[in-house]
Formats: C-alpha cells, structure tokens, sequence
C-alpha cells in the first residue's frame, strides 16, 4: 500500500459477502493495522478515512515526529535474556553489545539464539562492531546474526524466501517442515503475533533474507510440495485449500506466470479471486485447455479448472459464443460417424450382422381427422380467449427475451392466458433468430 487512495480498492470478505475497507471505517468500529507502512505514507489523509469510531495503527521500521516508540528492554531485562540456559554473558560483552543494540528486543533474542547454536561470546562482539543494528546501506546485524542460525534454520527460513512474504499458512508449514520446524523459528524467537493458523516472522528477520537461502533445488521442492497439498486439500470439505489459496495467491500467481501451469494452481486461483482480482493472461484459454484434455486421462483438477475457468471467464454463454460447444459437438458427431464406418465401434444391424435382404418398415399412418379435429379446437381456443391478454404476455416474454430475466416466469404467464406453443416460439425466434449450423 503506496497511498491512502489504495485502501478505497481494497476488498474484504466477511460471511460470504464482499466489503469496502473504507466504507466499513466511516461507518463500523474498526481498527486496521497496516503493518510495515512506508515512511510516505500521508497519516493525516489517513486519518480523514476513519469515522468516529474508527482507528488506523501503522508500524513502521524507523521512528517518525510524533509516532509512538515501543520501550526497550532495560539493562537488567537484557542482561538477564542474554544470560540464557546458562550462557552467562560476560561484563565486557555485555557492554559492547549494550552500546550497539540496547534494549532491542528481537537483536538481544538472535544474540542468544546465535550463541545457543554455538556461536562465541567473542564472534558475538565482532559482529557488533562490525556493523550497526540499523545500518541501511551496508550489513545489519540482525543479517549477520541471523547468518550463524543458518546451519540450524535454514531448511526452516528457506520456505519463507520461497514464498516471498513473512508469512505463510501454519498448516502447510507444517507440511512442509512439520511441527518441530515452526517450533524451532518460534523458540529462537524469530516469529511474530499473527493470526490464527499463520506463521509470520519478524520484518527485521524477513528482510534478513535473500534468494541464496533457498536453492533452485529447494525452489523445485517447495513447488512440488505446495502442489500436492493443493491437490489433497481440495477434495476436502473443510477450509484449508481456500485458506492457503488466499494466503499465498501472491506466490501461485507469480508461479502460473513463470508457466508453472498445473492445474493445482489455476484452480487455487481461481477459487480464491475477489470479484476484480481475476487476471484474464493467467487464466489462459479454458477452451484451449478444454481441448488439449481429450484423449488422455486428465490430470488431477484439470476438469474442474477448466469448467472454474469458463465460468469465470463468461460462463457457457462466452464458450457457445466462441463456438466451443458446436465444434465439439460436430467433432464428437464426426468421430463417433468415422468410428462407425471403419468398423472400430461395432453397431449390430449397421456394420456387423447386416441382413442382406430388405425389410419394409411399416409406417404408422396419422389419420387426416385428428389432424381436422387438431386444428379446429386450436382455431376455437384463439375465438373464444382474451386476445388482449395474449398480446401483453406475448410482449412480456419478448421484453425478457431482450433483457436478462428468468424467460420461464413469462413464458408461463402467455401459456396460462392461452397462447400456443407455436405463437410464443414465434415471439422467441423474432429475437433470438435461428440457429444455422456454420454460422
């Protein structure tokens, strides 16, 4: 979120239904915490957005004129975090990495955790004085420190370099690194308050990692893995295949644009898109797709991408508009006439166990009196009805025909004041024309 106008776009669903964020903090009690925001970001525009009820929080990396700081620890606090299962820090320590962190909180806890990894007291101080807590240009400590955990996390922090966000679904963390993995991020104290059933690690910690923490190996892995979790929590009846879908679209996009196109993907998309989020150019062509399914046992989920993606591409209407549904069929018709003819598809009678000589068929004769009778009782249902009752239902269903109402309702009205079968045909093919096959 670069400006305030950002948030007017920003959708959220609750219960199904789709809201406006700015609407909501004019008209509800609603606190929104945008985390991380940029140093542009205009606070008093901000603040025009918000009812009376309302309160916008925003946390950012540096301190601003008139922005609350968070305390930081006290020396005794450090001191006594630092002093960790034993792991006295010694005075002189202590002093250095006083004068270069003080009291913060996530440095003094990579400190510990670095020396419970085995890291020295005095490697500790070396990298104190080699650069400071919140140098932007250069190295920060938080980057070297985070450096002596690699050994022991780097399996566990690859995931969240793959992704490319602090946070990630609990559940498929636990998938992917089991449970121990998130106990290991969480008791080197490298997580923060999130959600519930989502991972997020520090901003500090997060900006700490860049692409050489997950190998192009690892990358293959990962892809892997998030594509057999799709595929096994989709068939659920719960909320974990919607539920990681939203929490890493970002990622799955990115994917399906490198061309990485399972089905798994397109489908986790397409399930997970707000109304203004579809992105046509990743969809790809449903129908394409469609065809490319015949004559081969599809893959898992490609029936249902493909239907998902027609669907939200314009529905049945768009593929009989793009004459899908007529070339499959003439294809289909083709192929079945092809088969029957090359005696592949055996039909009994037609081209196996043919009788050589002709039998007649017998016709049933339609008598001319029940035509006469036919014809007669629809002349006297015309002479004896309320024509004009007919012709206001007549114009109702072509008015629906024209728009987009349900035609039944309609119809069913013209009928019930006696119009026939054939007058409201009429009305309908004045519309809609007939269909001629080719065009």
């Amino acid at each position: 979120m670069r400006r305030p106008e950002d948030l007017q776009s920003l959708t959220l669903v609750r219960g199904g239904e789709t809201r406006n964020v700015t609407a909501l903090l004019r008209t509800r009690a609603c606190l929104l915490v945008i985390d991380d925001a940029k140093l542009a970001l205009p606070t008093p525009r901000l603040a025009e957005l918000c009812g009376p009820r309302s309160r916008i929080i925003l946390t950012q990396r540096t301190v601003q004129p008139g922005s609350y700081e968070l305390p930081m620890l006290t020396r005794p606090e450090a001191q006594s975090l630092l002093d960790h299962e034993g792991a006295t820090c010694p005075p002189a320590a202590f002093e250095i990495i006083w004068s270069k962190v003080g009291g913060h909180p996530l440095s003094l806890g990579l400190i510990g955790a670095a020396v419970r990894q085995g890291a020295t007291w005095a490697e500790i101080v070396l990298d104190c004085q080699a650069v400071g807590e919140l140098e932007h240009d250069g190295q920060r400590l938080a980057d070297r420190l985070l450096g002596r955990l690699r050994p022991a996390l780097e399996r566990e922090l690859s995931v969240f370099a793959w992704v490319e966000q602090p946070n990630c679904g609990q559940d498929f963390l636990e998938h992917v690194i089991q449970p121990l993995g998130i106990r290991k991020l969480r008791g080197h104290g490298l997580t923060a308050a999130d959600r519930s059933g989502v991972v997020r690690l520090h901003d500090v910690v997060f900006a700490a990692l860049n692409g050489e923490w997950c190998s192009p190996e690892r990358r293959v892995e990962l892809d892997a893995a998030l594509e057999t979790y799709l595929l096994t929590t989709a068939s659920e009846t719960g909320l974990r295949f919607w539920t990681i879908g939203r929490i890493l679209r970002p990622k799955i996009e990115k994917l399906v644009a490198e061309e990485a196109r399972p089905a798994a993907f397109r489908y986790a998309l397409l399930s997970v898109w707000d109304h203004g989020e579809l992105r046509p150019e990743l969809v790809g062509d449903p129908l394409a797709d469609a065809k490319a399914l015949v004559g081969s046992p599809p893959a898992p989920l490609a029936v249902i991408a493909v239907v998902e993606a027609i669907e939200q591409l314009g529905g049945a209407v768009a593929a009989i508009e793009a004459r899908f549904m007529q070339e499959e069929i003439e294809a289909s018709a083709y192929t079945y006439a092809k088969a029957v003819d090359d005696a592949e598809k055996v039909v009994v009678g037609v081209n196996t166990f043919v009788e050589e000589e002709h039998q007649p068929t017998e016709v049933f004769p339609i008598d001319v009196e029940l035509q006469r009778n036919q014809i007669a009782r629809v002349a006297r249902v015309r002479a004896e009805r309320d024509q004009a009752a007919v012709e206001a239902a007549l114009a109702d269903v072509a008015a629906a025909a024209r728009g987009t109402q349900n035609l039944l309702v309609p119809m069913k009205s013209a009928l019930a004041a006696m119009a026939t079968l054939g007058e409201v045909s009429d009305v309908l093919r004045a519309e809609f024309g007939v269909y001629q096959p080719g065009s």
